[in-house]
């Protein structure tokens, strides 16, 4: 039993339509159409008061363009609907609450549940790479830290690794010694307000974490304890 959904489906009644009626006649090719166990949500609206209204579920009849109707859906009150009544395809309170957009997209039923699904909790760490020899930084490091034995840390241009601008890397020295960050040839790094040339290196101290921000298609700025 699909829903069914059409863009700009709208009308008005032409003949009127009692509390107790069961079927009513819509455009074709205006309102969609399917097999008898297809159906899609109607609401009815006064014309002169939009806060008047009723949803319905509708399905398609034997003859094209005939609809029989669930009345009095969601709450509402079936009434008497007279000729001129808006009638329209809506997506109503009772079809959101069975989607997978509640709860972030997730599917989820509780908050807690979502907030797993969509990994909040990851969000709050910034996962980290151990490196014990020279090292090219790559796009799976974005957004990463690059935890250093002392090993060298060298930023390759942007027609060998293309991060995009805004790309972020931290750079962690965890040893006594300093670490080079190398910017290799054809792309030019400044740290601290002292630019460091292509193919030159930016020295950052014992114990000490800096930070690597791309801000053009060959540039870099760094942000640390350097030497």
């Amino acid at each position: 039993m699909p829903q069914l959904f059409a863009n700009g489906a709208r009308t008005v009644l032409e003949e009127p339509l009692g509390a107790t009626g069961s079927a009513v006649n819509l455009p074709a090719g205006v309102f969609p159409w399917g097999t008898m166990s297809d159906w899609f949500r109607l609401v009815f609206e006064d014309a002169t008061d939009p806060t008047q209204f009723e949803v319905v579920t509708a399905f398609p009849a034997m003859d094209h363009g005939e609809y029989t109707l669930q009345r009095a859906q969601e709450g509402t009150t079936a009434r008497d609907w007279p000729a001129g009544t808006i009638v329209g395809l809506r997506v109503t309170a009772a079809d959101m609450a069975g989607t997978a957009i509640e709860r972030g997209g997730t599917g989820a039923t509780t908050l807690a549940a979502a907030q797993t699904n969509l990994g909040i909790d990851a969000l709050k760490d910034v996962p980290q790479t151990i490196i014990t020899s020279v090292y090219d930084l790559a796009l799976t490091d974005r957004g990463k830290s690059i935890l250093s034995n002392g090993s060298t840390v060298r930023i390759p241009t942007n027609s060998s690794v293309a991060f995009p601008i805004g790309t972020t890397i931290i750079v962690v020295n965890d040893s006594g010694s300093t670490v080079n960050i190398l910017n290799m040839l054809g792309t030019n790094a400044y740290a601290n307000g002292v630019t460091t040339g292509a193919g030159q290196i930016a020295y950052l101290k014992g114990r000490s974490m800096a930070t690597l921000h791309k801000v053009a298609i060959n540039t870099w700025y760094l942000s640390g304890n350097f030497a």
